[in-house]
């Protein structure tokens, strides 16, 4: 990523801790379930810990962006699940727009997707309130969505360190909440259902409960489009 900051400082000092939003990750792993797919190892000049992201900061977004898929091992089996799913070949999905719709309209939000994490690009299969369908991959929150494996809640990107820099917070569409949950395919995240909002704002636990199920029906969907051998 892009030059890091505090030259003469050490990496334990540089580090800092990413994405503690929403549903804390579990002390043993990932989602406290005693398992984890990321590296334990300090890896210079980045750090990378059980049960959190731990990462230097660096003079832009992209360089904190790049340093959480670079340290996902899980990576490589993402892709995996996209080619098996054929994912890749999503573009405008009228069952997945109208999924998204619903949750737009559930969440009183303008802005909500499907989204699915090609090697360079965020695919958007499904998105309401937005006229695109890709945006690249290292400007993607979806990112730490499935870095974490668990529902991510954002509820200020103007106020977060991780997110403050990113375009899609400084520039169109001005992101400043984001909640995301994430959409697994053979047992691997590949992206996830997500509401956004250009103001502040917080989920109660039943709101977190509807994502959740959402994205789970997302995957039901795909799962029955694989099976009945339809693109």
């Amino acid at each position: 990523g892009g030059g890091l900051a505090g030259a003469g400082r050490s990496d334990q000092q540089r580090a800092r801790p990413l994405a503690q939003h929403g549903d804390e990750l579990g002390q043993d792993g990932v989602n406290g379930k005693g398992r984890s797919h990321r590296r334990t190892a300090t890896i210079p000049p980045r750090q990378f810990k059980r049960g959190s992201v731990m990462v230097a900061p660096s003079d832009t977004h992209r360089g904190t962006a790049m340093s959480i898929i670079e340290v996902d091992e899980r990576e490589e089996l993402r892709q995996q699940a996209i080619s098996a799913f054929r994912l890749a070949r999503m573009s405008a999905e009228p069952v997945f727009d109208a999924v998204t719709e619903l949750a737009a309209d559930l969440f009183d939000v303008p802005i909500s997707a499907v989204t699915i994490l090609g090697r360079e690009k965020q695919l958007l299969p499904g998105v309401h309130g937005l006229d695109i369908r890709e945006t690249p991959r290292v400007d993607a929150f979806c990112n730490v969505t499935v870095a974490r494996d668990s529902l991510l809640i954002v509820e200020d990107a103007a106020a977060d360190p991780v997110f403050r820099d990113n375009p899609l917070v400084t520039g169109e569409p001005h992101i400043r909440f984001y909640a995301g949950a994430p959409i697994r395919l053979g047992g691997v995240p590949v992206g996830s259902l997500c509401i956004i909002d250009k103001t502040p704002r917080q989920l109660t636990e039943r709101d977190r409960r509807r994502l959740t199920l959402i994205a789970q029906t997302v995957v039901n969907i795909m799962e029955l489009r694989l099976a009945a051998g339809t693109d």
